[in-house]
Order: C-alpha cells, then structure tokens, then sequence
C-alpha cells in the first residue's frame, strides 16, 4: 500500500514525472512484473468506490492483429497448417528450405491449440474458443466458415467418418457431427470421472489432453487417468471399454495399427498393444526426460518434443523395446511436431515454426523456419515502429505504419528474458531480467545494436523513460519492490542517481494532466501531484481483477486485465472515477501504449492486438 511516509522519498520521482508530463511526454512509464494484491488502503484514504458493470461499447473496434504463439501444425500436400495465435496459417513447404506465407484466416475465437487436416477441410480447437472449421479449399483464402462453442477447454481434435471428436479438458470428450461443416451439430459426449487410488484425492480422470479415434474406438489421452478407450460405435452414447492407468498421466496419443502410442509428461513414449481395445496391454517403453507435449509417427520412427526444446527420434520397429537413435536440440520449446518426406516440423511456441531436414535421422540439420511475433508480455510505440518484448524470443519489431496491416519488421535476440521495453527517439530500453537493462541504439529500427547496460540488485522486470530539466532518466523496476532512477542523458552510459525502495510492486504507472494512475493489484489509484511536494492519493478504484498495465491519455485511464481485456476509466473528476467503456480481446491483456488513435496490446500468446479509439475516450 502507499502510506503518506513513501511519498516524501518519492519527492525526486514524482518531480521528474511532472517534468516529462510538462514537456508533452505521454508515454505510460512501465514498472513491474508480476503481484501479489496489496493490502487495503491506509486509514484515512477515501473508500473503495464499487465497480460498476461493465458495458460493452461498440465505438472500440479491431483494428489489426500479428503473430502470437504456435502450439499445433500439420501437413498435406504442399502445404503445413500451422496455428499461430488466434489464426490459421497456410504455409507453402513446397520447397521446405523455404518456407512462404500462402494464406490466413481473420482472427478467430482464441489462440489455437491444436489442429487436424482431412481434404479441404482444417478442424482446429481454440482452448475455452472452442472449435472452427476452416475451408482451405483456396489456400490463399482459408476462410473459417463456422464455429461450436465447446464446454470446457478444447485441446484436441481428431476427425472420422463426418465425426469430430474434441478433448474437451475438464469436459471430457464432445463428439460433433460434421456431415453438413458449415453446421456442426452435437451429438454426444463422455464425462466420466474416475475414483483416485490416493486415499483422500477423490475424483481424477475428467481432464482429457488429445483424443486419437480407431474403428470403433476412441483413445484419450486423459492425464493421470492414463489411457482411457471408448466404444464409439455409436457415437450419441459413447461407453468405456477399457483402462490403463498404472502409474502413467498421458499428455498425447496417436494410434496406428495394432497399436497405441502414448507420451507421458515426464517420462518419455509407452507403447500399448490394442489388437484388442477392450484389453490393452502395455507393451514397451522409452524413457526421454524433459515436460513431454506431444508425438507423432513416420514409418518405423517415432518423434517426441518437450519444453525444454528436445526434438527426441525413437526406433519403434519393435514395439516392445522402442530405441532411443538421437536428440536434437531445438533450441525452443516444442509444442507439436509433424513429419513429412524426411523433413520434421515443429511448432515452438513464440518461435514460431522450425523445419528440419531428418534425412539423417542421426545429424538432423535446420532447413528453415517461418517466425512472427511470439507471446508478448509488453510492449512500446514510436512513430511507425512497436517493440514488444516476447520474454525468451527477445524483441518483436513491427511496421505498423498501416495499423489496420502491421507487419513484422525485424527480430533483436537479446541475451535473457525480455520482459518490458520503452522506446523514446531512436533508443530502446529493455528490462531483462537477470541480464538488468539494456540500451539498444536503433537508428534503422529494424536492425537495433546494443550500446550500454545497467545491473541492479534483482532482476529487472519494468523500464520506462523520462525526460527533465534534470536530464533524461530510466526507471527501472527489480523484483525486489524497488524501483532505481538511473540517469540516461549518456545512453551509453547509463548511471545509478537514486533508487527508491517500495511497499509491493505495483503493475504500471502512467502520468496525465496534475495526476499519476497506478494499476496496483486489482486496482487503480490515483495521486494528486500538483504539489509535487506533497502529493495526495485522492482515490482509490477497486476493479476486482488484475490489472497487467496502464496508460493514459488526457482524463482516460487504459487499464489491461488479463483475460477481462481492457477497460477504459474516466478520470475527469478524479474523486469518482468510473468505467465508461470496455473490449474483450482476443489473448491475454498485458502491456498497452497508445499511439494517436491506436491503442497497442502485448495480448500474450495472441501476439499484437491494434484497437482502434474513438476520440472522445482520447480527451
């Protein structure tokens, strides 16, 4: 909380940010990481005013959107479909060492998880999204032509006979029809939870990760129910068959033949003999450590990714003792992987796409790989450049002279985590955890070089600028609660002037007009800094979510909630600021600047996300 004893040290902060707020400086300045909700305000603060509904306002529009995180591909023909963020990708592999951008869908319900291809058709799951059909029958023209809004989270897709069967998470499995895919219909569903074997666990076995469908049968991956195999005979009321649960939790399952093929999330690849699905058999097992995500098979080999980015080649012509051949280094988390005519493609998250050439299976060699803007925690606009920071992809550059159409521009790979960046003129700032700040000079913003550092105590978590009669200055946030001001007016040279300790860490401060907002928690404070000698907290907003960042424009406060989106308050009359407009965006709500009309969100695994602003939320 802030008591009236943390603003006297805060005397030199506060007069800087009046400095930057007279010589027209609008930049919301960026300040932490993650938070623990503070405690209430301190005795004699005004009382919390109750938040009000929020209200949809239809004058916040969509603008453009751009990247986002890759968690499923697959491959027919010419072409590899790849998810990235809440869209499809159509990607042209004719030749493999040289992958294009054929064509993508708009943007969908949410960031896609997992996908399947049968002829014209791509079945993509959304997590709580739900499930799409696309019409890629037009590569260059996907066209997402409907939608079914699942139950639970949706994490796998498989499709047989005009039916999708979806692993629904805590859902279970939702089986749809889709005869008629511009209408998907259900028509039955499995939810069945298992008694634990742990004394005192009570129920397991509903969350179901992947669905693989054989004959009559289904195959769920079902976690630490292990593998759970259904009669689908009749797809309206599915029945289990069978179970295998002995000391296993299932991520991802694939079958082919005789047999099913499992990987469990810390263990490596179990083999399963099916010839009769109602009594399986565990047949073999390959141990491969690392967070398992995902498998898939080729001829006589079998190809497992984890999130620590190992690409792991198996030799299953005998099932029962499968052969570890080699690990790849992928050097990115591994998501999805699909093989294709001696080539492997992995789906890596932020990284996007790497294709490697596995001719060799024992010397895999990289032959290309198709990258956009990763998850974005944060983010910073200068004239027609973002920067947004994508944690361990470093710094995603986009051209976004044309809001409506952003285009990636470049890539800066930073050397540790990037978690917040300001940009002022043609030098950027980044907070990079453990590696401190860093000053990169960008004189081509494309091409950006780094000049000088600074290493605080902690690591760094928030960055922000501004500029005073005193000189320019850096604010720096650590994960400690502290926050230093180093002098910047020698980029190069960035030097320690002062550092303030703090009670917590508050999310993101941003200056307008005589006030400072603070998203602090799950709320919005507002100071009164007209006496930069004694500034008053004259308010205090409780928005009962978290707050991820602020920015502020005239007497509206931008505040980005996480998976609530955005909410625009109005803080002409800062003793009762109120809600006046909201937009549910797509991803994860984190970081936001505010360039002209355009509001820009670092949206997570959703990449970018542009809003257009009507002018009188811009007063």
């Amino acid at each position: 909380m802030f008591r009236r004893k943390l603003f006297v040290p805060l005397v030199l902060f506060v007069f800087l940010l009046v400095s930057c707020r007279e010589s027209g400086n609008s930049k919301a300045p960026s300040v932490v990481g993650s938070t623990p909700t503070l405690p209430p305000a301190p005795i004699g603060s005004p009382t919390p005013i109750p938040t009000p509904t929020l209200i949809p306002i239809q004058e916040i529009q969509l603008a453009g959107q751009l990247g986002g995180s890759a968690y499923a591909v697959a491959i027919q023909g010419d072409y590899a479909y790849l998810g990235m963020g809440p869209r499809l990708l159509v990607l042209n592999i004719t030749n493999p060492d040289k992958i294009s951008l054929e064509g993508q869908t708009e943007i969908l319900s949410d960031t896609v998880k997992n996908l399947t291809v049968l002829d014209d058709y791509v079945y993509l799951v959304t997590g709580k999204g739900g499930f799409h059909i696309i019409d890629v029958s037009q590569p260059k023209n996907p066209e997402n032509i409907s939608f079914y809004d699942t139950s639970g989270e949706a994490l796998g897709v498989a499709i047989q006979d005009s039916y999708a069967y979806i692993a629904a998470g805590d859902a279970g499995l939702l089986i749809l029809s889709v005869q008629d895919p511009a209408n998907p219909e259900e028509v039955g569903s499995f939810n069945q939870p298992l008694a634990s074997t742990v004394k005192g666990m009570g129920l397991k076995g509903v969350w179901i990760w992947d669905v693989s469908v054989a004959g009559n049968y289904a195959y769920l991956a079902a976690g630490e129910a292990g593998l759970r195999i259904l009669d689908i005979s009749q797809p309206e009321e599915p029945i289990e068959a069978a179970l295998f649960n002995r000391d296993i939790a299932l991520r991802d399952v694939v079958v082919a033949g005789d047999y099913a093929y499992g990987v469990d999330g810390e263990t490596g690849i179990y083999i399963f003999n099916v010839t009769n699905p109602e009594r399986p058999t565990k047949l073999g097992f390959g141990k491969a450590e690392g967070d398992m995500q995902s498998i898939s098979l080729a001829g006589d080999m079998a190809y497992l990714v984890d999130l620590e980015g190992h690409l792991y080649f198996f030799n299953i012509e005998h099932p029962h003792a499968p052969i570890q051949i080699s690990m790849y280094e992928a050097g990115s988390a591994g998501y999805g992987v699909v093989v294709a005519e001696n080539y492997a493609y992995l789906a890596q998250g932020g990284a996007g796409l790497q294709a490697l050439n596995i001719e060799d299976v024992a010397l895999p060699v990289e032959a290309s790989s198709y990258k956009s803007v990763g998850s974005a925690e944060n983010i910073a606009v200068t004239e027609d450049t973002a920067y947004l920071a994508v944690g361990q992809a470093g710094l995603g550059i986009v051209d976004v002279s044309d809001p409506f159409h952003p285009l990636a521009s470049g890539n800066y790979e930073a050397v540790g985590v990037v978690r917040d960046v300001e940009a002022q003129g043609e030098y950027i700032y980044l907070a990079v955890g453990k590696e401190g700040l860093r000053v990169l000079q960008a004189s081509d913003p494309t091409q950006p070089e780094e000049i000088g550092s600074f290493m605080p105590n902690g690591s760094a978590w928030g960055v922000s600028t501004i500029g005073s009669a005193m000189g320019d200055f850096a604010l720096l946030a650590n994960d400690l609660g502290g926050i230093y001001l180093i002098n910047v007016s020698d980029p190069a040279n960035p030097v320690k002037f002062a550092f303030q300790d703090l009670p917590g860490r508050s999310h993101d401060i941003a200056p307008t007009n005589d006030y400072l907002c603070l998203a602090d928690g799950t709320k919005l404070r507002l100071l009164d800094i007209k006496n930069p000698l004694d500034p008053a907290e004259v308010s205090l907003y409780e928005l009962k979510q978290q707050t991820y960042g602020i920015a502020a424009v005239g007497h509206h406060a931008y505040l980005t909630l996480g998976e609530s989106g955005l909410v625009v308050v109005d803080i002409s009359d800062p003793h009762s600021p109120e809600v006046v407009s909201n937009f549910d965006i797509v991803g994860l709500a984190q970081g936001i600047d505010i360039e002209g009309e355009f509001a820009y969100i670092a949206a997570g695994d959703a990449g970018l996300v542009i809003l257009r602003l009507p002018l009188d939320l811009l007063q």
